[in-house]
C-alpha cells in the first residue's frame, strides 16, 4: 500500500529556516524514495491566517481524499489539522497517523492566544479515534518554545513526544529527514524512528520499568535498591501523578516518576521528581535530560506550582532547579535539595514525600 501523506504549512513566509517551504523538497524526495507520495496544499493567505479560510480550504482538501492517509502539519499547520479533525472529522479519509512538527498550542499563555484557531476543550476524546499523535519538536526551537510540545502530551495520553536537538523550527539541517523516518514509521504502523519516542505509562509497561531502574542503580553508589519498589508502591497507591517512558526501537530505555509532596507551611501543588532511570546501555545520550524536560512540561501544564529533587546540583541545575532558602528535607545535605518554582513562589519548611518513598526494596 502506497504511503500517502498530507502536509499543511505553518502561517508567514514559506521561504526562510523558520518557514514550512524548505520542508517540502526534502518531505517529497524521502517519501517517494520510500515509495510514499506527499499531497501539500497551499492554504490560504498563510501571512494573515484566519481560520474560517482555512477551515473551508481543508474541507475542500479532505473532500478529494480517499483511503488512508497520514496527516503531517508543520507550525501553524499542525496546531490546525488538530482543530479540524476536532471539529469536522475526517470524512471518508482513514487516518493512520497525525505528525505535529513545531505546532504552538493556542490559547498556552496570553502570547499565544491567536483568535479563532484554539482548540476546543474537550479535543481529547473527539480525537479518540485517532490512532496515533507524534509530536515532534526542538529543543532549539526559538519560535514555538518547547513547552508547547508539553502541553500537547498532557492533554493526549495516547500521544508520543519526539525531542530534537539543531533543527530549530523549521526543521533544518536534517530534520526533514527525521520527519520522513517519522512519517514512514506512522504509516508503516511501526513505533517510531531515530529519537525515543516520549509517552505516559501504560500496564504493560511496568515490568519493563521494574527491570530498567533496578538496572540502572545496581552500582549506583548511594542507592539502597529500593527505587523499582517506591516505584511499584507509588502506583499501588495512585500517587504516581506522571509517569513517562522513553521508548526506542519499540523498548522502553528510560522513565521518569513525579508523585505529590508535602510543604510544612501547607503549600500546595507541589510534586517530588524520582525515582528517575535510563537503562546503562543508553545513558549519556540525552534521554534523561529529555524526560525531565517533558516531565516539567506536563507538569506546568496540569497546574502544578513547582518541583522538587534530590540530586546532583549539576544535572538538574541545567532544568532550573536550585537549593532554596528555607525549603528542606530531613537529613539531606541543602546543596542536594534542589527546588524549581513554576510560578514563582517558594514554600517554606521541610518536605515530606510520599510515604511509597519507604517501601523496601
Amino acid at each position: 500500500m502506497t504511503l500517502q501523506v498530507l502536509f499543511i504549512h505553518g502561517a508567514g513566509a514559506q521561504d526562510g529556516p523558520q518557514g514550512s517551504g524548505a520542508l517540502l523538497a526534502p518531505l517529497r524526495a524521502g517519501l517517494e524514495a520510500a515509495g510514499g507520495m506527499l499531497l501539500a496544499p497551499r492554504m490560504p493567505d498563510p501571512e494573515r491566517p484566519r481560520w474560517p479560510r482555512w477551515r473551508e480550504a481543508l474541507g475542500e482538501v479532505f473532500a478529494g481524499l480517499h483511503g488512508r492517509w497520514v496527516l503531517a502539519g508543520h507550525s501553524l499547520g499542525g496546531a490546525v489539522l488538530l482543530k479540524y479533525l476536532a471539529e469536522e472529522g475526517s470524512g471518508a479519509v482513514e487516518v493512520a497517523g497525525v505528525l505535529l512538527a513545531a505546532a504552538p498550542y493556542w490559547g498556552a499563555d496570553a502570547d499565544w492566544d491567536m483568535p479563532g484557531f484554539a482548540l476546543p476543550e474537550d479535543f481529547p476524546a473527539r480525537l479518540a479515534g485517532v490512532p496515533r499523535i507524534v509530536v515532534c519538536h526542538g529543543r532549539d526551537d526559538a519560535v514555538v518554545p518547547f513547552a508547547h510540545a508539553g502541553r500537547y502530551l498532557a492533554r493526549l495520553p495516547a500521544a508520543t513526544l519526539r525531542a530534537f536537538d539543531g533543527h530549530g523550527h523549521g526543521f533544518v539541517d536534517g530534520g526533514g529527514r527525521a520527519l520522513v523516518a517519522e512519517l514512514v514509521a506512522l504509516g508503516a504502523d511501526g513505533g517510531g524512528a531515530h529519537e525515543p519516542a516520549i509517552r505516559p505509562e501504560t500496564a504493560a509497561d511496568a515490568a519493563a520499568i521494574a527491570t530498567l531502574t533496578r538496572a540502572a542503580f545496581a552500582s549506583h553508589p548511594f542507592s539502597q535498591q529500593t527505587e523499582a519498589a517506591i516505584i511499584a508502591a507509588l502506583r499501588a497507591d495512585a500517587a504516581l501523578t506522571l509517569s513517562l517512558v522513553a521508548e526506542r526501537d519499540g523498548q522502553v530505555v528510560g522513565h521518569i516518576a513525579f508523585s505529590p509532596v508535602q510543604v510544612a507551611d501547607g503549600a500546595s501543588g507541589w510534586f517530588g521528581l524520582g525515582p528517575m532511570a535510563v537503562t546503562p546501555q543508553r545513558q549519556r545520550q540525552g534521554i534523561g535530560s529529555v524526560l525531565v524536560r517533558c516531565g516539567l512540561e506536563v507538569l506546568r501544564a496540569r497546574g502544578a506550582r513547582g518541583c522538587v529533587v534530590l540530586g546532583e546540583p549539576e544535572f538538574y541545575g541545567r532544568f532550573g532547579f536550585a537549593p532554596q532558602p528555607g525549603l528542606t528535607l530531613a537529613g539531606v545535605p541543602p546543596e542536594y535539595f534542589l527546588a524549581l518554582a513554576f510560578d514563582g513562589g517558594v514554600p517554606q519548611g521541610e518536605v515530606a514525600y510520599h510515604p511509597a518513598f519507604a517501601a523496601a526494596g
